[in-house]
C-alpha cells in the first residue's frame, strides 16, 4: 500500500513485514507490535508510540425514558393533509441525478442515523429507545394477513387512533420489511407521510423506508423514495442520505454509493459516523481497493469524526475481500492501539483475511487469543478455519477442527458441511462424504450446487465417471441449476473416462444455457479430445477458446503436448506454440477465422 493510504511509514512497514515471519514461539504480538510506529499526517492515523505503549500493545496481541404517545387520527383533517406520498410507477433515475431541493434542516445533519450498516453493527444503539405498542403488533399481523397490499391504507386508518408515535410506525415498516413484504411496507409509508400530525417524523420514516428497501435489494425504488422525499422537503438530511448510501452499498454498487456520498457533501449535509462506516463498508462489498477506503478513513478524521469498532471492522473486511492478510493485521493493530474494543465480528473477519492469505498457523493463534479475551468462537469462526485448512490440503486438521466444533455444541452450517464433503471426497472417502450429506439433510440443510460440485469433481478425478454422471442428473432433477464449475467437473469426469462424445454433448448444453465458459472448462474439453486421439478437434477447441479471449493455461498445453507426443510431433507443437507467441506479440491476438498454427 502507498504511504498515503497506510497505517505505517515505509520504515515501519518494512519492520512489520519482517515481524510477520517471526516464529510462533516468539508470539505474534511482537510481529504486529512493530507496525504501531509512524507519523500522523494531515488528520492521519498513527501517532508515534512510546515504549510503554508499544509494550502494552504487544501484550494485547495474540499472546496468550418512556416515549411520548402521539395518537394519529384518521378523520377529515388527516385525510385532507397534503400527500407527499407516491405510488411506485416503475420509473427510475440514476444516482447521479440526485439534486438538492430546498434548504437543509440542521436538526437532521447531526451525528445520529437510522442506518444499521451491516452485521458489523452489533451492539450499536438503535434510532429509538422506546418499545412499540402491542397494537402495532396486531396492526402488522392484520396487514400481513390481508389478501392484497392495496388494503394497507384502509387497515391503517382503522388502527390509526391506537398507533403511538415513531416507535409504532418505524416498527411497522421494519416488521413488514423483515417479512419481505416491501410493497405493504411501501403502502404503509405512503399512508404515514400523509398524516400531518406526525410531520416531524416524516424524515426519519423516509430513511427507514429507504433502508428497508435497500436491505431487500429494491435499490431503484429506494432511490425513488429518496428523490420524492427531497422534493417534498423532508429528504435533505443525514438520515436519508446515509440510508441511500447503504442501499447501494448492500447491493455492491459502490460507484453509485460514492456518487450519493459526494452529492450529500455538496448539499451541505455533513456525513456522520454511520455515513462514513456505511461508505467504507460499501467499498468492501463493491470490490474497491483498500487505498480508497483508507482515503475515506482519513477524511472522516479530518472532519472530526472519530472511527469506532464498526469502522475498523469494515476496514478489516475490505482487506479480507482483497486477500490482504498483512494489511488486515495492521488495521487490527491500529484498532488495539486506539483502545477500541474488538468483538466476534472483528476476529471472524480478521481470521477470514488471514486464512485467505494461507496463514493457517497464524489464524489458529488468533483463534486462541480471542478466547483469552472471553470472545467465544462461533460457527462462522470454525467454518472459516475449516475451509482455510481444506484449501491448503491440510485435510486432517480440518476434520479434527470440525469434530471440535461439534464437541463444543456448535451446530455446523452449510459452509462447514460443504467443506467437509469436499475434503472427504478429495481423500476418496466417499462413504464419509455421503454420510456428511445425510447429516446435512438431517440438520435441515439440503445439498446445494456447491455440495454436488464437490462430489462430481471428486468422483471424476477418481475415475468414477458413471457415479459423477448420476449425480449430475440427480442435481438437475432436484431443480438445482448447474454452474460453470459443475460443467467443468462433469466434462473432466467424461474426459478421464474417454467419453468425448458425452463431454461434447454437455458442452453444447452448457452453451445453450448462455453460460460463459472459462479456462478450466475449455481445458477439460481439450483434454477429453486429446485422450481420445482427436487432436484436430482439440486444436479447434483451442482456437475457439482463444478467439473468445481466454488464454490457455499449463493444463491446456500439457494435454496438447501429450497428444502430439503420442504422435511423435512434439517438435511440431513447440514450433507452432512459438509461432502463436510471436503472433500474439505482433497482433495482440488471433483474428477470428484464422487458420490455427497447430494444424499439421
Amino acid at each position: 500500500m502507498a504511504s498515503g493510504a497506510s497505517f505505517w511509514s515505509a520504515e515501519a512497514a518494512g519492520a512489520a513485514g519482517a515481524g510477520v515471519g517471526a516464529s510462533a514461539g516468539s508470539g505474534f504480538g511482537a510481529a504486529v507490535g512493530q507496525s504501531g510506529s509512524g507519523r500522523r499526517r494531515g488528520g492521519g492515523r498513527v501517532r508515534p508510540a512510546s515504549q510503554q505503549q508499544q509494550q502494552q500493545r504487544n501484550g494485547e496481541a495474540w499472546g496468550g425514558g418512556a416515549p411520548q404517545r402521539v395518537a394519529v387520527g384518521s378523520g377529515a383533517a388527516s385525510r385532507a393533509a397534503p400527500a407527499p406520498g407516491w405510488v411506485w410507477s416503475g420509473t427510475t433515475q440514476s444516482s447521479s441525478s440526485v439534486q438538492v431541493q430546498g434548504g437543509l434542516n440542521s436538526e437532521f445533519c447531526g451525528r445520529r442515523s437510522t442506518r444499521l450498516v451491516s452485521k458489523f453493527h452489533h451492539g450499536r444503539q438503535k434510532l429509538y429507545l422506546g418499545k412499540h405498542s402491542p397494537e402495532a403488533d396486531m396492526a402488522a399481523q392484520e396487514i400481513l394477513l390481508a389478501s392484497s397490499a392495496r388494503s394497507t391504507s384502509a387497515l391503517l386508518d382503522k388502527w390509526s387512533h391506537q398507533l403511538v408515535g415513531l416507535e409504532d410506525f418505524s416498527y411497522l415498516l421494519r416488521e413488514l420489511g423483515n417479512r419481505g413484504e416491501w410493497e405493504r411496507a411501501l403502502q404503509s409509508y405512503e399512508w404515514m407521510v400523509r398524516q400531518e400530525q406526525i410531520r416531524s417524523e416524516w424524515s426519519k420514516l423516509a430513511s427507514i423506508m429507504i433502508s428497508t428497501l435497500g436491505r431487500l435489494g429494491k435499490v431503484e425504488i429506494a432511490q425513488e423514495v429518496f428523490l420524492r422525499s427531497q422534493k417534498a422537503g423532508f429528504g435533505n438530511n443525514v438520515y436519508a442520505y446515509s440510508a441511500l448510501v447503504s442501499a447501494y452499498g448492500r447491493s455492491g454498487r459502490c460507484s453509485e454509493a460514492l456518487k450519493v456520498f459526494q452529492s450529500m457533501k455538496k448539499a451541505g449535509c455533513k456525513p456522520n459516523l454511520i455515513t462514513y462506516n456505511t461508505i467504507i463498508d460499501a467499498c468492501g462489498k463493491g470490490g474497491v481497493d483498500l487505498k480508497k477506503a483508507l482515503e475515506i478513513f482519513d477524511e472522516m478524521q479530518r472532519e472530526g469524526v472519530e472511527p469506532d469498532r464498526i469502522t475498523f471492522n469494515s476496514l478489516i473486511a475490505v482487506c479480507s475481500r482483497g486477500s490482504l492478510w498483512e494489511e488486515s493485521q495492521r488495521v487490527f493493530s491500529e484498532m488495539q492501539r486506539r483502545g477500541i474494543e474488538q468483538d466476534i465480528f472483528t476476529y471472524n473477519t480478521l481470521i477470514d483475511a488471514v486464512c485467505k492469505g494461507g496463514q493457517m498457523d497464524l489464524a489458529a493463534n488468533i483463534m486462541v487469543s480471542m478466547q483469552h479475551k472471553s470472545i467465544t468462537p462461533n460457527v462462522v469462526t470454525y467454518s472459516t478455519m475449516i475451509d482455510g485448512y481444506g484449501k491448503l490440503g491440510r485435510f486432517e486438521e480440518a476434520i479434527s477442527l470440525y469434530h471440535q466444533m461439534k464437541d463444543a455444541g456448535i451446530r455446523p452450517d452449510r459452509v462447514s458441511y460443504n467443506t467437509l464433503v469436499d475434503i472427504y471426497a478429495k481423500l476418496g472417502r466417499f462413504e464419509e462424504a455421503l454420510s456428511t450429506c445425510k447429516d446435512m439433510e438431517r440438520a435441515g440443510l439440503k445439498a446445494d450446487v456447491v455440495t454436488y460440485n464437490a462430489l462430481i469433481d471428486a468422483y471424476g478425478k477418481q475415475g468414477k465417471h458413471e457415479d459423477a454422471a448420476s449425480l449430475f442428473s440427480k442435481m438437475k432433477g432436484e431443480g438445482l441449476v448447474p454452474n460453470v464449475l459443475t460443467y467443468s467437473a462433469i466434462i473432466n469426469a467424461y474426459s478421464k473416462g474417454g467419453m468425448h462424445r458425452e463431454a461434447k454433448q454437455v458442452f453444447e448444453e452448457f452453451k445453450s444455457l448462455g453460460l460463459k465458459p472459462d479456462v478450466v472448462l475449455y481445458s477439460a474439453l481439450v483434454d477429453s479430445y486429446c485422450k481420445c486421439g482427436l487432436v484436430d478437434d482439440a486444436v479447434e477447441m483451442l482456437q475457439e477458446m482463444m478467439q473468445a479471449g481466454i488464454q490457455p493455461n499449463i493444463v491446456t498445453y500439457n494435454s496438447l503436448i501429450d497428444a502430439y507426443g503420442r504422435n511423435n510431433q512434439v517438435l511440431t507443437f513447440l514450433l507452432n506454440a512459438a509461432r502463436i507467441a510471436h503472433s500474439d506479440l505482433c497482433r495482440g491476438a488471433h483474428s477470428q477465422g484464422s487458420i490455427s498454427p497447430f494444424r499439421v
